[in-house]
């Protein structure tokens, strides 16, 4: 199952386990607005850059 499927809940357990990593998250997420926002609009700004630096500490 994709990250991008699991539950909140799902994703906690994972990044517990160490399955996944908080980079890794954003990476999925931030690929998805990338690939997507255009047609969709509802972000009028993405800051990739800020978005990693909580990740970096985990």
């Amino acid at each position: 199952m994709s990250v991008l499927e699991s539950t909140a809940t799902e994703l906690l357990a994972q990044l517990a386990a160490g399955k996944v990593t908080a980079t890794e998250l954003t990476q999925a997420y931030l690929g998805q607005i990338e690939q997507n926002d255009g047609a969709i609009g509802a972000f009028l700004s993405v800051d990739a850059e800020r978005a990693f630096a909580p990740s970096q500490g985990y």
